[in-house]
């Protein structure tokens, strides 16, 4: 089976829809309060006014709010995510964001309705990250830019062990710590940092769909911003390598 959650990504939904009421708290715990820079570094000079975009993965919509600051004159946003229980708590009450219920292997958009697709701790919860990529490649226009702030995993063995360990046993005991037994949700976490193509692998899939690449590492390798950038000849390029 290829990268992604597979038989997996149910009980994924399951653990983040009981983490809803409290997502942002949990996230500001265990990422040692830098889950909002690491988003707003993202999208920093990279979306532009009047671009449409779409928050792939959204939850409930921090990566959107944090765009919003950045960048006020985006002509629209979409929040795209498989979970009522995130998108209700979502904003939609200024007339640029719209919430849709969808998965990312079967959007349900046109092709080419997005300048921008971006990712925020998402991607790695697709169940089938290849289709994910290809669906994202489809619905974004050319000379378009997909961006992913995300969980990494570095190539190197040391530093995927410590990663690993670290969201294994000392991520839940943070978050048990400072929210009670909900907080235990997070254990799943783990499961989805196993199934995770290491950054290099994930480069390698990314440049399938688009011209050019850009991963950068923060964090010994465990967090990754992707710049991928799809050109006007970005579908010869893809069908050159097959």
């Amino acid at each position: 089976m290829g990268p992604g959650l597979g038989d997996f990504w149910p009980r994924v939904l399951d653990s983040l829809r009981r983490l809803a009421p409290m997502y942002d708290e949990v996230n500001r715990t265990i990422s040692f309060n830098t889950d909002l820079r690491v988003r707003a570094n993202a999208v920093e000079g990279r979306v532009k006014a009047g671009d449409v975009v779409l928050d792939a993965g959204s939850g409930n919509g921090v990566f959107t709010k944090v765009l919003l600051t950045k960048q006020p004159d985006v002509a629209e946003v979409v929040m795209l995510d498989a979970l009522p229980d995130m998108l209700e708590r979502a904003m939609c009450d200024n007339g640029k964001t719209h919430r849709v219920m969808g998965v990312f292997e079967n959007m349900p958009f046109r092709r080419g309705s997005f300048k921008v697709v971006m990712a925020g701790f998402a991607l790695r919860d697709a169940r089938d990250m290849k289709k994910a990529i290809s669906e994202i490649s489809r619905v974004l226009s050319d000379s378009a830019r997909f961006i992913i702030a995300d969980l990494g995993k570095p190539d190197a063995f040391l530093k995927s062990a410590a990663i690993a360990l670290y969201w294994r046993l000392i991520a839940p005991f943070l978050a048990i710590i400072k929210h009670g037994r909900p907080g235990y949700e997070v254990h799943t976490i783990y499961g989805t940092y196993r199934r995770l193509p290491s950054n290099s692998v994930l480069k390698t899939i990314l440049a399938e769909h688009f011209a050019k690449v850009e991963v950068l590492e923060a964090m010994l390798g465990g967090v990754v911003t992707v710049y991928a950038e799809k050109t006007t000849n970005s579908h010869l390029h893809s069908s050159q390598r097959k």
